[in-house]
């Protein structure tokens, strides 16, 4: 049976604390912010995988600024590394609420495989409680994921 990580979405205070004093519990790390010149947290120092993604949480009306299908399969690609590893991936954005539980969902659908969403859904939930994944993200990996059904949402 495939070993599934667990994926923990965060804020990026929490990220930084986590990664400040827990570092070597994290296999990969995803960071995403709204502008290329915000901080991120002290990973690119760490012997762990780093994917930064660039976006704003938005539902895509402003298309300069949401998750582009670019972006979407920079994620999608990235996926066998980011969960190569045996500990925790974390996802980080600036609230924890919408886009890094989106990703960290895309993340578990994909160690979890096509058809169990829901069971990938319902994993994600037990270590994020209260999460809100933003839908232009899901929507958008969908798009670039063969055999993968994000939307709409399992158990929301």
């Amino acid at each position: 049976m495939k070993r599934i990580n667990p994926v923990y979405a965060a804020r990026f205070d929490e990220a930084q604390q986590l990664l400040t004093n827990h570092h070597e519990l994290f296999s990969a790390i995803v960071s995403i912010s709204d502008r290329e010149d915000e901080l991120m947290p002290q990973s690119l120092t760490l012997n762990t995988y780093c994917l930064r993604l660039i976006f704003t949480d938005t539902d895509g009306r402003q298309p300069e600024i949401a998750m582009s299908l670019e972006q979407a399969q920079t994620l999608y690609d990235a996926l066998p590394t980011i969960t190569q590893g045996t500990g925790t991936i974390l996802v980080h954005c600036s609230a924890g609420l919408c886009r890094s539980p989106a990703v960290a969902y895309v993340i578990m659908a994909y160690q979890f495989g096509p058809g169990n969403e829901a069971k990938a859904y319902a994993e994600l939930s037990k270590l994020n409680p209260v999460m809100l994944p933003n839908e232009w993200v899901l929507s958008q990996c969908e798009k670039v994921m063969p055999g993968f059904k994000l939307l709409p949402i399992a158990n929301k």
